[in-house]
């Protein structure tokens, strides 16, 4: 293969010389469009770029969460549960993807799990305005015991 159709052909993988943030803005667009798929498309190809980026797996999880609610699609449970995981994996300290995972195993039935990453997301972020449904979430799960 010459030198500049390689050159070309790498290029076109990478989303033709366009930032991770390009892709994730793009993303961004598109969800707000409620087009999921191709919100998850952007992300996908951003993360292809920079997979570090906590922001972008959470919002790629919030994305697989919704095509989920409109299709009842099984895998995409999976999915988000990854996308959400690879948040917490790249920023221990982010707490928007705590709170997503935490909930997501919650309503999933692994209530022990989903109440744990809670928890840790309040005490980062301790003035979340959610608190009181997410401190209900947990009375619950402390309930069971």
């Amino acid at each position: 293969m010459n030198r500049g159709v390689f050159i070309f052909a790498l290029l076109a993988l990478v989303g033709c010389g366009q930032s991770a943030e390009q892709h994730f803005s793009r993303g961004d667009k598109q969800y707000e469009l409620k087009q999921y798929g191709k919100a998850a498309d952007e992300y996908k190809k951003g993360l292809a770029i920079d997979p570090r980026s906590a922001p972008a797996w959470d919002r790629l999880g919030m994305t697989y969460r919704l095509m989920y609610n409109e299709s009842r699609t099984t895998n995409l449970k999976k999915l988000e549960v990854d996308a959400f995981q690879r948040a917490v994996a790249q920023d221990s300290t982010y707490w928007p993807a705590l709170v997503n995972l935490g909930a997501t195993l919650y309503y999933l039935g692994q209530k022990d799990e989903g109440a744990a990453y809670i928890r840790r997301s309040l005490g980062i972020h301790p003035n979340n305005p959610d608190r009181q449904a997410l401190e209900a979430l947990l009375a619950d799960t402390a309930s069971v015991h």
